[in-house]
């Protein structure tokens, strides 16, 4: 959903997203035009380019890739990634900016209705907008082997 702000709903969003972790995430991504098209280890290769970088020292020895694209209107893209590193926890649908019908309420006067989750979404898309971004930008004009 990030990636379609400010875009009219037939403006067409087409990306190439990029997710390292530690460890094989389970991931909430779907819905039309949101595929994943590559979960595995990252390579050597990507790794050391990466910490090739200013300031990217702190890239680990092993690191696991996700790779998924993009293509729908802006008007379809009616979630956020949520993902998940810890063994039997699910990527929490919160955080996806998906509310379950059962758990929709009204909030009593005073209350911020949930609204302290908005930092934890809005910083979780900045930096998957920044690893992307330094992927890019690490080689112009050349793909980024993965």
């Amino acid at each position: 959903r990030i990636l379609g702000l400010g875009l009219e709903e037939d403006q067409q969003v087409e990306a190439d997203v990029f997710l390292l972790t530690e460890d094989e995430p389970e991931l909430l991504a779907g819905g039309p035009g949101v595929n994943v098209q590559r979960s595995e280890p990252a390579t050597d290769f990507l790794l050391d380019d990466l910490r090739s970088d200013v300031g990217m020292e702190w890239v680990p020895e092993d690191m696991w890739l996700s790779y998924l694209t993009v293509d729908a209107p802006a008007g379809e893209l009616d979630f956020d990634l949520a993902a998940s590193t810890t063994p039997d926890t699910a990527p929490s649908l919160v955080d996806a900016g998906v509310t379950p019908p059962e758990a929709v309420s009204l909030s009593p006067a005073g209350d911020d209705g949930g609204l302290a989750v908005w930092p934890v979404l809005a910083g979780f898309g900045a930096g998957l907008v920044a690893l992307v971004l330094v992927i890019r930008r690490s080689r112009p004009g050349t793909p980024v082997p993965i």
